[in-house]
């Protein structure tokens, strides 16, 4: 069973954990998507999703590249990764409206 944590993908029967990053609707098609990037170069994620992992890129550039995972609806754990990719992005907007929020306080200070 694949568990979508915060930080982390978990397959829970394997006990195999990559750490993650996700992205939503990043698609130039406009298709429906999350999209799971993982942090590391452990090559990890290809473990979790054998069936949907992909390396398009060259010899010359496969160690910048770190694994990534697209799921489209209509796939079995979508639901579940829109879900925690939404969570991630609405958390993300709000660090940045506090950032957004010092910094104004802070150009207030300096009269600006």
């Amino acid at each position: 069973m694949i568990k979508f944590n915060k930080y982390a993908v978990v397959n829970t029967e394997t006990k195999v954990k990559v750490r993650v990053i996700y992205s939503l609707d990043n698609r130039c098609d406009e298709r429906p998507c999350v999209t799971i990037y993982e942090k590391d170069y452990g090559r990890d994620l290809r473990k979790l999703f054998p069936d949907l992992y992909k390396n398009y890129s060259d010899s010359m550039i496969d160690y910048f590249e770190s694994d990534k995972v697209v799921l489209f609806e209509g796939h079995e754990l979508y639901k579940h990764a829109r879900v925690r990719a939404e969570i991630e992005q609405i958390e993300k907007d709000k660090r940045a409206q506090e950032e957004d929020r010092k910094l104004a306080i802070r150009y207030a200070s300096y009269g600006l």
